[in-house]
């Protein structure tokens, strides 16, 4: 099947009263992963931050542990709380913070996250040419004939992402690979907080290389599937380098 393309400052202000605990801690997390907070800043005192966010000391307290837990900041008794080097530190516990939510999203964040997906796409095909089983295929070929449904009903972005994360999950699966299910399953968090982000990653849609995959797992051949997933991903990674950067909204406006 032939595959063709178809036509800073930390905010400090008071928050309200709900999962309190969680809005402190995104608050901070936030400020550190936009370069507000740098490795090795010391944050204010609880008393400090509790009376700028107009909240009290315990949900500062259980928000620092928490982050703390999380990698992004190191609290020492007695003294200062400080910020840690989160890529170095977080490891995939900061995949889902990193991209950004909304009309926040970081671009060139979005393009790494899309180029180790081809990685990660390329490397699963691959690997399940020599590890898929009978039953593997016969749950796949299901999963693809779903996707092509919701493929044919070009209107519902949010079916088409279901069944290929469908897809593509089950493919994990079938390689055995539990790290590369922890993995994806870190990826997948990011997708689901995003969903817009990623609608227009599926216009045009063709599952011409989710076929031709399938078809080379069938029959072994690794390097096939390798090469139609890859190419897949690049496709979604193009996609996502044409788009305008942040630079260039500003100087539209």
């Amino acid at each position: 099947m032939g595959c063709t393309e178809k036509p800073v400052t930390m905010n400090l202000e008071p928050i309200v009263r709900t999962t309190l605990v969680e809005k402190v801690a995104a608050r901070i997390r936030a400020a550190i992963i936009d370069g507000s907070l740098q490795s090795g800043d010391s944050l204010p005192s609880e008393r400090n931050l509790a009376a700028r966010l107009g909240v009290n000391r315990s949900s500062v307290r259980e928000a620092l542990q928490r982050l703390e837990a999380q990698g992004f900041v190191e609290v020492k008794q007695g003294g200062a709380t400080r910020v840690r080097d989160a890529i170095a530190s977080a490891g995939l516990t900061l995949l889902p913070y990193l991209l950004g939510t909304g009309s926040n999203v970081e671009p060139k964040v979005l393009v790494d996250l899309l180029e180790m997906r081809v990685m990660l796409v390329a490397w699963t095909g691959r690997t399940a040419a020599t590890t898929a089983t009978d039953a593997d295929l016969v749950d796949l070929q299901a999963l693809l004939d779903a996707l092509d449904a919701a493929a044919a009903m070009s209107d519902d972005r949010d079916a088409l992402q279901a069944a290929d994360w469908a897809f593509f999950e089950r493919l994990v699966d079938a390689t055995g690979n539990q790290v590369l299910e922890l993995i994806v399953s870190a990826v997948r968090k990011v997708y689901d907080a995003n969903q817009t982000v990623f609608g227009d990653l599926y216009d045009g849609f063709d599952t011409c290389h989710h076929h031709a995959a399938l078809d080379a797992i069938r029959k072994g051949d690794g390097d096939g599937a390798s090469s139609a997933l890859a190419a897949f991903g690049q496709r979604a990674v193009e996609i996502a380098k044409r788009r305008p950067t942040k630079n260039d909204e500003e100087k539209v406006v």
